[in-house]
């Protein structure tokens, strides 16, 4: 964690905000004593900023893979927003022409509501249905050439949802086998079903 150290201070120069310096200021004093207080001061000012043109989260805020949702894997991501993007209160679709719900083939029936967002609606099942998509989409790209070189973040939870349905709904492409007398599991992969059935399952439960 002292190794991100330069590179944060290096940021507070290019910062937009009084704000963004006392986060970036707080990232470095937390990531080089482990200074959990410092790191809680860096999360206070994070929500404070709001709307920036550029934003990012570091450190260990991704507890999926816990249970009892208290430890904690490591995450950094930089985040640019686009200024085309639709301003707050306005409809992003044309409300005379809906778009078609991708499960019913049908027009959308509903909406997010002002002052809802994909976490207020959805709390805590949010988080893993975002990452299910996130890790279905990049299974989905995963023969793209260029996109191969990319590192991907796996997440325990997503996973296990993803293998469940794999197993009730990809073609055999995967099979467990249990032999509780023995107390062993394998796993065979079918080879030749596995860019059809992948495409085909991946693609459909991403949407």
């Amino acid at each position: 964690m002292l190794q991100r150290c330069p590179a944060l201070n290096e940021a507070v120069k290019y910062a937009a905000s009084t704000e963004q310096i006392t986060l970036l200021s707080d990232y470095v004093e937390s990531f080089s004593t482990g200074s959990l207080e410092a790191y809680r001061k860096s999360q206070k000012t994070w929500v404070t900023v709001i709307s920036p043109r550029l934003e990012n989260i570091l450190g260990f805020v991704e507890p999926y893979r816990d249970p009892y949702g208290v430890r904690a894997e490591w995450e950094g991501a930089v985040r640019i927003s686009d200024p085309g993007e639709t301003p707050p209160g306005m409809y992003n679709f044309d409300r005379e022409n809906l778009p078609l719900n991708l499960l019913t083939g049908k027009a959308i029936e509903t909406c997010y509501q002002p002052g809802q967002t994909w976490t207020s609606v959805f709390e805590k099942l949010a988080t893993s249905v975002e990452e299910c998509r996130a890790m279905l989409v990049s299974y989905y790209l995963a023969d793209n050439e260029e996109l191969l070189s990319m590192a991907n973040r796996t997440v325990g939870s997503a996973n296990f949802a993803i293998l469940k349905y794999l197993l009730l709904d990809g073609n055999d492409v995967i099979t467990v086998e249990h032999d509780p007398i023995g107390k062993t599991v394998q796993f065979r992969v079918d080879r030749s079903k596995i860019v059809f059935s992948r495409k085909t399952f991946t693609g459909s439960n991403a949407v």
